[in-house]
């Protein structure tokens, strides 16, 4: 099947040039996240199949980006604060909690539950 990706991009703000580049930081980590975790459900979790177990790696890839993800916000709200803008502070911090909902989302969906256990 082909992976298909949705753009999205942070609130904007005239923050100064290294919130510019948290912000392409967070857009490229959004972008690999989306991939990675489209990679997760089309990858072979056998590791001596085709595809050498890219099951795992593309979830730890997609773990690494969400991290990355999670700080770019974290830094763009601080940056945001510092200069005084409040409702670019409020937009970010409502992107992050959709980060974090998402990255629980996903997390829960991974988790296989276990048959027979008792």
């Amino acid at each position: 099947g082909r992976i298909g990706v949705t753009a999205r991009r942070a609130p904007a703000w005239s923050g100064g040039a290294r919130s510019k580049h948290l912000e392409a930081a967070l857009a490229h980590a959004r972008l690999g996240l989306e991939v990675s975790r489209q990679l997760v459900g089309v990858a072979t979790a056998d590791a001596s199949g085709p595809g050498g177990g890219g099951r795992e790696t593309a979830a730890e890839l997609a773990s690494k980006l969400g991290d990355a993800a999670e700080r770019a916000v974290r830094l763009l709200i601080r940056a945001a604060e510092v200069a005084g803008g409040g409702a670019a502070s409020a937009a970010l911090r409502d992107e992050y909690r959709q980060l974090l909902a998402e990255r629980l989302t996903y997390e829960n969906a991974a988790v296989e539950p276990k048959q027979g256990t008792n």
